[in-house]
């Protein structure tokens, strides 16, 4: 008997992990397509066209077959709460078929509470892939008939994309977020004036494409995220940014004001929206000013800073520049940036994490 696999879920928004599950279930249960189920829209979760619209973009970008992948918008325009219901009106449909659903190791200890569980059971098949963190319920296991998909754990979770913790969705859904300003880009917004979030918006765009065309060893999307933080403190007060400065930062000082965000940003990506990842904060830390043995990320959200799109000065000789080798584009966009500032007699060697950077790189 061919079988069909739904996949229900909030999709808030969907993430690699989602779309990794689905193609193993596809592929290893030999199904003849995954129906990805949003649930119900509920004050929570971002609107359900909104999440849909995600799904869509996520197709796209793993480049899915269409046939085999669908989105079913049931439970959202009936408003069903209930996956029962939900399992019924897919009964109906798909009669000649076997019904396989899909769902995390997290959840298997909340089927016993659904309603109709009993029900649910007689009519589908209940398949499980294991999560970090969460010991299988035998009991339950054992009790509903289910098997276990083994495919690789994949630790990722939706809510760490809504605090903007990490960014690991496609490339398409994380712009959609970033144009849109939905979950943690809303608070970003919030923060900075308008021409500064697209500005962030831009450097992050062009720092995935220097990561993805220079085929440099870096996560393309941490770089992303990078851009994204990367100003979040631009726009705070100055006193608040002297402050954060003096209090982190003091083996700095005195720091010039158009760097002093450098820093502010870095505590904030850290202390507000939980940002722990070392490269991602170092690179923020140091996008202004640079320094002395800059790791790779670090030279390329400078970069990025420097040579994205919207830049009221000639970027593009230096962008396509990293686009080719990050490391010879870096030094390109420090000679540009050299002769910009001295053919409008700005000083740029003032403090001397630039000093000594310009003297590293450019032999000065």
């Amino acid at each position: 008997m061919k079988s069909i696999v739904l996949f229900r879920g909030s999709f808030d928004p969907v993430n690699i992990g989602h779309m990794m599950m689905a193609l193993s279930a596809l592929n290893l249960l030999k199904a003849e397509r995954v129906i990805f189920i949003p649930s119900c829209n509920s004050i929570d979760k971002l609107d359900g066209l909104e999440r849909i619209k995600m799904l869509k973009l996520a197709f796209r970008d793993f480049n899915v077959d269409k046939s085999k992948f669908m989105i079913s918008p049931v439970e959202i325009k009936k408003e069903i709460h209930e996956p029962l219901d939900t399992i019924r009106y897919f009964k109906k449909k798909y009669s000649e078929m076997k019904l396989l659903y899909l769902l995390g190791q997290d959840e298997i200890s909340s089927l016993s509470s659904f309603k109709g569980i009993e029900d649910m059971k007689k009519l589908v098949n209940f398949i499980y892939v294991s999560r970090t963190g969460y010991e299988a319920n035998e009991e339950l296991i054992k009790k509903y008939q289910m098997k276990k998909l083994d495919i690789m754990n994949m630790d990722i979770h939706s809510k760490e994309i809504r605090s903007g913790y990490h960014l690991y969705t496609s490339r398409s859904v994380i712009d959609y977020i970033a144009d849109h300003q939905l979950y943690f880009c809303a608070r970003l917004f919030s923060m900075m004036k308008p021409k500064r979030y697209y500005h962030s918006v831009s450097v992050a765009k062009t720092a995935y494409e220097i990561a993805i065309r220079s085929k440099c060893s870096l996560d393309p999307l941490e770089c992303y995220q990078a851009g994204l933080f990367h100003d979040c403190g631009k726009n705070i007060p100055l006193e608040e940014q002297e402050a954060l400065t003096h209090e982190f930062y003091s083996q700095y000082e005195p720091v010039e004001p158009f760097a002093l965000h450098q820093f502010a940003s870095c505590v904030i990506a850290k202390r507000d929206f939980g940002i722990d990842n070392e490269e991602v904060l170092s690179s923020i830390c140091y996008h202004c000013t640079g320094r002395r043995n800059m790791s790779d990320m670090e030279k390329l959200i400078y970069a990025a800073d420097k040579v994205e799109p919207t830049r009221e000065f000639e970027t593009k000789k230096s962008r396509l520049a990293c686009y080719k080798n990050l490391e010879k584009g870096f030094i390109t966009t420090l000679k540009e940036q050299e002769k910009f500032f001295l053919a409008h007699h700005i000083a740029y060697k003032e403090h001397f994490l630039s000093k000594e950077m310009y003297e590293q790189y450019l032999g000065e």
